[in-house]
């Protein structure tokens, strides 16, 4: 690895969270039986990933969040674990990370 860290997830980021969701689309590599072809998902979804402000973002991702539960698409059950891989050459401490979910970038050390 030549890169200082790499992280991995299924599926999941902490940033945007729309990507979680792209998962359950209809022409989606993940394939769920509940959510294929669901004209009315795949609206929701396009209208929040055309979102310009944070409002329209955070407004769009909650109306998507929503169907997802209401229609039985998801549950909210526990977090994955993520995995943080990095090289012992260029990383000396991950630092005070303080979040269960949140990895701290700038508490991380170099060497």
């Amino acid at each position: 690895m030549e890169s200082p860290m790499a992280f991995t997830g299924r599926i999941c980021n902490n940033v945007d969270p729309l990507l979680m969701f792209s998962s359950f689309q209809t022409d989606s590599a993940y394939k769920y039986d509940n959510a294929q072809n669901d004209k009315a998902y795949d609206s929701l979804f396009s209208a929040a990933q055309k979102a310009i402000t944070t409002e329209e973002r955070i407004e769009t991702l909650r109306k998507l969040s929503k169907y997802s539960i209401d229609q039985d698409f998801m549950v909210p059950l526990y977090e994955d674990v993520q995995y943080y891989y990095y090289n012992a050459a260029t990383v000396s401490s991950f630092g005070n990370q303080t979040n269960a979910i949140t990895l701290f970038l700038d508490e991380i050390v170099t060497k």
